[in-house]
C-alpha cells in the first residue's frame, strides 16, 4: 500500500465535525497500522527465506508507514489543540453574553 491512501487532515469548525473527522481518522490510523504489521511479518518471513529483494521492499514499506504514522499522531495532536482553541473561544463567548 502507499502512503497517499493514509494522508489525512482535518477540517472542522463545529464539535460534531471533529468528532466525525476524529472517528475517520480512527479508521484511517487502524488501517495504517494493520498495513505496517502485515509489513513487518512479511519482512520477517523474506529474512527467513533469503529473499533480499523483498527483504529491501518491506524494509522499505515499514519505514514509509513508520513516517506516515507520525504524521498522522501529529496531525491528530494539531486537531486536538484546535479544537481546545475553538471550544476556549465559544466558551468565552457564552460566558460574555
Amino acid at each position: 500500500m502507499t502512503n497517499a491512501t493514509f494522508s489525512f487532515s482535518f477540517d472542522f469548525a463545529t464539535r460534531e465535525e471533529y468528532l466525525a473527522d476524529r472517528a475517520a481518522w480512527k479508521a484511517n490510523y487502524k488501517a495504517l497500522t494493520t498495513a505496517q504489521r502485515k509489513a513487518k511479518m512479511d519482512l520477517k518471513k523474506a529474512f527467513r527465506d533469503e529473499d533480499f529483494r523483498a527483504v529491501d521492499r518491506f524494509m522499505s514499506e515499514a519505514a514509509s508507514n513508520k513516517a506516515t504514522a507520525r504524521e498522522l499522531l501529529d496531525t491528530l495532536a494539531s486537531a486536538k489543540q484546535e479544537a481546545q482553541e475553538q471550544y476556549l473561544v465559544a466558551h468565552a463567548q457564552k460566558i460574555a453574553a
